[in-house]
This record gives C-alpha cells, sequence and structure tokens, in this order.
C-alpha cells in the first residue's frame, strides 16, 4: 500500500465525513486529531456515532491546508462497522493540496464494492483506516 512518494505525509487537520444517501444522513464533520499522517502510515481512529450509516454510500475527506507541509497523499481509506460487519474500502490516490494534481483539499469517494467484507462482528470495533501513500 506504500510506494515512495515524498512529502505524502500531511501537518494540516484531516477531516471526514460519512455518507448513507439511502437513508439521507451523514456523520457531521469528524475530525481526526489525534492522528500523525506521516508517509507510508496507516492510522486507525474509534469513532461513535449516534446514527447508524453503515453501509455507507461515500464519505468526505480533506484537511484544513494548515501547517508548514499541509499536502497530503490519500491512498484509501476503509471503514468497518461493528454492528453491521461490514468492511468497506474508498480508494483515492490523489493528492490534497493546493499545489498538487487538481489543487483540490478535500474529495468524495466513493466504495469499491469489490472489496467490500463481511467480518464477525464481535471481534471488531467501528474504525476509520486512512492510509497515506508514497506511489
Amino acid at each position: 500500500m506504500t510506494g515512495d512518494k515524498s512529502s505524502a505525509g500531511t501537518d494540516a487537520s484531516v477531516f471526514v465525513i460519512l455518507h448513507n444517501g439511502k437513508k439521507k444522513t451523514d456523520s457531521g464533520k469528524i475530525v481526526l486529531s489525534e492522528g500523525k499522517f506521516k508517509r507510508g502510515m496507516t492510522q486507525i481512529f474509534q469513532i461513535n456515532l449516534q446514527t447508524m450509516l453503515s453501509p455507507l454510500t461515500s464519505l468526505e475527506i480533506g484537511h484544513d491546508n494548515s501547517g508548514p507541509a499541509a499536502g497530503w497523499f490519500c491512498d484509501q481509506v476503509m471503514v468497518y462497522s461493528p454492528n453491521t460487519g461490514i468492511e468497506q474500502v474508498f480508494p483515492c490516490h490523489k493528492w490534497f493540496s493546493t499545489s498538487e494534481d487538481d489543487g483540490a483539499i478535500q474529495r468524495i469517494l466513493y466504495e469499491n464494492t469489490g472489496l467490500r467484507k463481511k467480518k464477525d462482528k464481535s471481534k471488531y470495533h467501528r474504525t476509520i483506516i486512512a492510509v497515506t501513500t508514497t506511489r
């Protein structure tokens, strides 16, 4: 999942918004404040939501463009819901940078449904995994 792209990590504050379009609801902005989004690292977050959103129809992810090295290369986001046992993969493979790619610092990602997994609900917690890569 990790290549050799320099400056892939970010000092900016990263956030995510989870969407379930079928229910016409979302999580609101969730700031992933404990994250250390460094080159080649995978971050795991436990998020407690008031509303069941799984399975998600899409998610938005981005950052606030703050810090001396705000640009970020996101490979993919994985979301697991222990209530449904569903793990979803949202490929990205894009820069979140005003000076790279298309200049966007926020993107909507859609699931690669071919990678969806059903897991034993009793073994996991709800997590979002943001994978930075140096591809």
